[in-house]
């Protein structure tokens, strides 16, 4: 989808349940990973019987507009969460309230991604053609360059 629309997008059947599998069920939940991996499978199987049917070209027609979006935000949410606690950004709360609390900002990883973050939106706000990709790929060479 990237490179034939030009777009920065990918898309992938239910790629959001990747992440769900992995950190809510496998990690969070401590289900086993392979009875994780056949529920991925069955929902697979679903998919492919809603999709044939013509019963999810009926729901996404009837589907109101602002619940695709909020779902997509939500989605996108849920992956930064992710991605902000793989860098230290957010770090797990150790006190009760509030699961997540703010990580160290002067550590690498997390000036690396504000960084990177930073550059990132104003490559796509210029709408400069190839400038999202290329800030992943300059911050990920600087960061390996610098981390060694």
């Amino acid at each position: 989808m990237g490179l034939w629309a030009n777009l920065p997008l990918a898309i992938g059947c239910a790629i959001s349940l990747t992440a769900f599998t992995a950190f809510s069920l496998v990690l969070g939940q401590h289900i086993s990973v392979p009875v994780a991996l056949g529920a991925v499978f069955l929902m697979g199987v679903l998919f492919t019987v809603i999709s044939a049917t013509g019963i999810r070209s009926w729901i996404l027609r009837n589907l109101p507009q602002g619940v695709a979006h909020e779902t997509g935000i939500g989605i996108g949410l849920f992956l930064l969460l992710i991605a902000a606690n793989g860098v230290g950004l957010v770090i797990k709360n150790p006190l009760d309230g509030l699961p997540v609390a703010l990580g160290d900002f002067d550590t690498f990883p997390v000036i690396m991604s504000l960084v990177g973050l930073a550059v990132y939106s104003r490559s796509g706000k210029a709408e400069s053609p190839g400038g999202i990709l290329l800030t992943i790929i300059g911050i990920s060479i600087v960061g390996f360059a610098l981390r060694s």
